[in-house]
């Protein structure tokens, strides 16, 4: 096989994440008890972050839309400030735009997809538009990874068939967007989760990082 396009995760997988979610998370749902009479803590901590918004969300819709309205902007707000901080100390892998110029010489389209927002982004990644044929950030997508529309939606702006297309992640959901929207998967272990977890998933590829994942992409003459 040889691919057409590649779609990369962005924090972990491009650049060195800075984001902590669980410091988020908890204010999140510091937030949420003020919002809520009682809230079941077993239940709400194992939802992702913005799928944890999501649900807060709904839930406060059944009593007041009002409410439910100001929780979602003051955690949107919450988000984003902290995303913000945390981009302030992030930066690309040293060898990430190597290995994007090395990709673009051979024809390659380059997408990129992510949780985070614009800004955050462009303030590690300023050219990133000028850089790669396809960016999605959370707030392009009715639905981000996870969910299958993420990738689908990508493949489709790349103008690419999905049995060309490769995902790059670092995480479990990256690994399960892919596989949900049909798409090849390779998982780098730059980001925080164990290149045995990662393993246990059953990607099609796993390196270290992205430029030892263009090595092994290379000697296998999928590009």
């Amino acid at each position: 096989m040889q691919y057409k396009g590649i779609i990369f995760d962005f924090d972990g997988t491009l650049a060195k994440l800075t984001i902590d979610f669980e410091k988020i998370k908890k204010k999140i749902i510091a937030l949420a008890d003020i919002f809520f009479d009682e809230l079941d803590h077993g239940v709400i901590k194992e939802y992702p972050l913005l799928e944890l918004i999501e649900f807060l969300t709904d839930n406060l819709k059944k009593t007041s839309l009002t409410l439910a309205k100001e929780f979602n902007t003051r955690c949107r707000l919450l988000l984003v400030d902290m995303e913000l901080r945390a981009a302030r100390g992030g930066k690309l892998f040293p060898f990430t735009m190597k290995v994007i110029s090395n990709l673009r010489h051979r024809n390659i389209k380059i997408g990129i997809i992510s949780r985070n927002c614009t800004p955050a982004i462009k303030m590690v990644f300023p050219d990133i538009d000028k850089v790669v044929d396809v960016f999605l950030p959370r707030e392009d997508v009715d639905k981000v990874k996870p969910h299958p529309n993420h990738i689908i939606k990508a493949t489709q702006r790349m103008g690419i068939k999905k049995d060309y297309v490769l995902m790059v992640g670092d995480h479990p959901m990256d690994i399960l967007c892919a596989k949900s929207g049909g798409v090849d998967v390779a998982a780098v272990c730059s980001g925080n989760v164990s290149c045995e977890e990662l393993k246990n998933l059953d990607p099609e590829f796993l390196a270290k990082d992205i430029y030892e994942l263009y090595k092994i992409l290379d000697q296998k003459k999928c590009i």
